[in-house]
């Protein structure tokens, strides 16, 4: 293992794997695409033993993603297949049942549409949110960030400090997300 005081780089079984030790409060897998990479936060306090049982546990799920990643470096601007279109509702869905009860907040209706400008947009009076349908070609973690990014639109409708301070205590590394998005986006 290569190490330093915040990062180390090992091979787990045939994947590269970058872990990085920050401020969170549990282990979160990444896969990078293209990168042919899978980053692990982990707590400042994590020891090898732990990360190690984590990687195991989600070894397959790392495979299943690396080969999805893959297929996503791949493609071009095209719109997204049926089956993304389908997965992306999956993932919308699931992420709406994790963050809403979080967020104490309730999004009344979600749609998918091809948006030209934006990921995503919240009607707060009518607490509609509409999720852009490019992202079904992006990583699950994207979609999840802008989940969060909308229905925290119901809490502070503006992006001022409150609101990214608000995003910061629900997802600390969203800076990182919306970056991993926009890199992706631009090819």
């Amino acid at each position: 293992m290569m190490k330093n005081k915040t990062n180390e780089i090992i091979n787990f079984r045939g994947i590269l794997v970058k872990i990085s030790y920050r401020r969170v409060k549990n282990i979160n897998i990444y896969v990078r695409p293209g990168l042919r990479e899978v980053l692990v936060t982990v707590p400042l306090r994590a020891d090898e033993k732990k990360i190690l049982s984590v990687l195991e546990e989600k070894e397959s799920w790392i495979r299943v993603h690396l080969t999805a990643a893959d297929s996503i470096a791949q493609q071009t601007n095209d719109s997204p297949t049926r089956e993304q279109i389908e997965i992306l509702g999956l993932w919308i869905h699931e992420f709406a049942r994790k963050w809403e009860p979080i967020m104490n907040v309730h999004c009344n209706r979600w749609t998918i549409r091809d948006m030209t400008t934006r990921w995503g947009s919240c009607s707060i009076l009518k607490k509609t949110i509409r999720i852009n349908a490019q992202l079904a070609k992006y990583p699950k973690e994207c979609c999840e960030c802008i989940v969060v990014h909308e229905l925290n639109h119901l809490l502070e409708p503006s992006h001022n400090e409150r609101f990214h301070n608000l995003m910061r205590s629900f997802l600390p590394d969203y800076k990182e997300r919306e970056k991993l998005l926009r890199k992706l986006a631009k090819g």
